[in-house]
């Protein structure tokens, strides 16, 4: 994409991703070179459309990804290993470990206290107060009634007002 594309804003968005990608790759491993790679890629983004939402936050991120606590941050979690899963051993097969679990019911039994439920009470549905309807108003003496369209005609619609008739100038 970036190198077949002329459009500065597809370009400007397919760095930012790139970027993007860098920076979630230096969390998996190398994390110095990724995060050059985000840098870099940020900056061509500024480059490329400098008024642009991109650069924006290209922007945002280049301050980010500067700053030494982003980078501690990053050198932590690559550097982060989960301990392995305690497991129990009974009958010859390995489970997981389950005694600091809390007692839950057994799978499929539906449980008000999981859902934190038990203080929420559904209120029963009130009707709707009824809204007094408008009285009809009379139509003005001064004004001409609006005529009815034609039922007879196929097709027809609202009939247009008659208009007065324009006054003819004086010869």
């Amino acid at each position: 994409m970036l190198d077949e594309s002329r459009d500065p804003r597809l370009r400007a968005r397919a760095y930012f991703g790139r970027a993007r990608a860098h920076e979630a790759m230096a969390g998996a491993g190398d994390v110095r070179g990724n995060l050059d790679k985000a840098i870099s890629d940020y900056e061509q983004v500024r480059k490329i459309e400098a008024d642009g939402a991109y650069a924006k936050l290209a922007e945002t991120r280049l301050k980010q990804l500067q700053s030494s606590e982003t980078r501690l941050f990053y050198d932590k979690l690559a550097a982060y290993q989960p301990p392995p899963p305690k497991l129990e051993t009974s009958g010859g097969s390995a489970k997981p470990a389950t005694k600091d679990l809390p007692d839950e019911p057994p799978p499929g039994k539906f449980s008000e206290s999981v859902l934190n439920a038990t203080e929420v009470k559904a209120k029963p549905a009130q009707p709707e107060p009824k809204k007094p309807t408008p009285a009809p108003t009379e139509p003005k003496k001064d004004v001409p009634a609006a005529a009815e369209p034609k039922k007879d005609v196929p097709g027809a619609t609202k009939a247009e007002p008659s208009a007065p008739p324009k006054p003819q100038p004086k010869s």
